[in-house]
């Protein structure tokens, strides 16, 4: 089963490896302006993503910052 961190990234590897991964990461980072929670409090509550779905991508950034070794 793949995780959903791989699925939100389009299921494929991204060239150039896990590294690539964490750059593309670092500039979304980088780029993202606002309140990240009441963002995605707004999509659950506008129905574009579920609850189900809002639990699936915070699971996958907990195995994110551990394959970072942020915590």
């Amino acid at each position: 089963m793949k995780s959903p961190l791989y699925n939100a990234f389009g299921g494929d590897a991204p060239p150039g490896g896990p590294m690539q991964l964490v750059r593309q990461f670092e500039e979304f980072r980088r780029n993202f302006r606002g309140d990240p929670k009441s963002e995605f409090m707004r999509l659950v509550q506008s129905g574009q993503i579920s609850q189900q779905q809002l639990n699936q991508l915070q699971n996958a950034a907990m195995q994110f910052q551990n394959f970072i070794g942020k915590r």
